[in-house]
């Protein structure tokens, strides 16, 4: 600054940053979607619903997490009565696709992409007769999650499921041309 102050004056930037992106309705998912980025991420749409009935922007720059985590933030937003708009700022791979395309308008930057994968899974440890019931809540699960995907693109389950088994990247003019993004963002 020319008088020789930061912005930010006594904040740390990233606490002043994000106060004045809340100030503008916007919320950031950036980095991995773990529980405690989910649970943040969460709080804030909360917060700025209980805040007013505008349109919150939720951006999204992330690799994804578990399926778990994606499914709990995109009840989150369908349960807000507010409109959530969504925009891919670089990259949504795997679950973070999910919570994109629950916006209710999804926008691409030009440059950003998304990766329809399979998302990974909890890395968790059961006795033999477990074992059965975390495979079966996995594939409920990856099941959930494919059909919201298929119905924010209008696609057969079936070819979304192909698309992810087979790991396709898009980029934003592809997004559009699919159907998980309604345009991009100049």
């Amino acid at each position: 600054m020319a008088d020789g102050h930061a912005p930010w004056g006594g904040e740390h930037p990233n606490d002043w940053l994000r106060s004045r992106l809340l100030e503008q309705r916007i919320i950031l998912l950036r980095g991995p979607l773990d529980d405690d980025r989910a649970t943040e991420v969460a709080a804030g749409l909360m917060a700025l619903k209980a805040d007013g009935s505008e349109p919150i922007e939720l951006h999204v720059d992330s690799e994804g997490g578990a399926l778990g985590t994606a499914l709990m933030l995109m009840d989150t937003i369908d349960s807000l009565g507010v409109e959530v708009r969504t925009t891919c700022i670089g990259r949504a791979e795997a679950a973070a696709v999910g919570v994109f395309v629950s916006g209710r308008r999804r926008l691409m930057s030009p440059h950003a992409r998304l990766h329809l994968c399979e998302p990974r899974r909890p890395s968790e440890s059961a006795h033999a007769a477990g074992l059965q019931q975390l495979a079966d809540r996995a594939a409920g699960e990856l099941s959930a999650f494919v059909g919201r995907i298929a119905e924010a693109c209008g696609r057969p389950a079936e070819h979304v499921e192909a698309e992810i088994t087979a790991g396709c990247w898009l980029d934003a003019e592809a997004a559009v041309a699919y159907g998980l993004a309604d345009g991009i963002r100049r």
